[in-house]
């Protein structure tokens, strides 16, 4: 169980305020805006961990703090007032009905495309730029196969380069 210690250290980086009111974490968050707090070095989120506080036990396996829809759509909120447990299930339903859901349109993607890393700043490309340039430079000439095998790539991704679809 937790020590009264972590709880104290736990509730210090809360902003209580009214009962009915969010209780924002004041500590650190993810990069999706959810607070974080570190429990003998494992991070846990905030808001999951002031519900545990507030059941005594840890959350059943496979589920969730979930924001009670409608009263709370704060990502930092750790009034336990406005948590509940819900499946994984319960809780994205929650998210689309209250519409914060982040995708499509609302996707980092979309609203910041200058984080998305393109191209060799990308840890997963496969091509350095000037080689995505000669793969460019040779289309037409050969089959996407062969392109594929001089690159070390699939011919699907050899299409995906020449079609534009990707791009550096």
């Amino acid at each position: 169980m937790v020590s009264e210690k972590d709880a104290r250290r736990f509730w210090a980086k809360v902003d209580k305020r009214g009962e009915e009111e969010c209780w924002p974490w004041l500590g650190g968050r993810t990069g999706s805006g959810y607070g974080t707090f570190y429990l003998g070095g494992v991070m846990t989120g905030a808001h999951r961990f002031a519900l545990e506080l507030e059941l005594g036990r840890p959350l059943l396996p496979k589920m969730d703090a979930a924001h009670e829809p409608v009263i709370c759509h704060n990502k930092l909120c750790c009034n336990p007032a406005h948590l509940r447990e819900a499946t994984r299930r319960e809780n994205a339903l929650d998210r689309e009905k209250d519409g914060t859901v982040n995708s499509g349109e609302r996707h980092g993607s979309y609203t910041h495309p200058e984080r998305v890393p393109r191209g060799e700043e990308n840890g997963s490309a496969r091509l350095a730029n000037a080689e995505v340039v000669a793969l460019l430079a040779i289309k037409g000439t050969m089959t996407l196969a062969a392109a594929g095998a001089i690159f070390g790539i699939s011919r699907m991704q050899v299409s995906r380069i020449w079609r534009g679809i990707n791009r550096a």
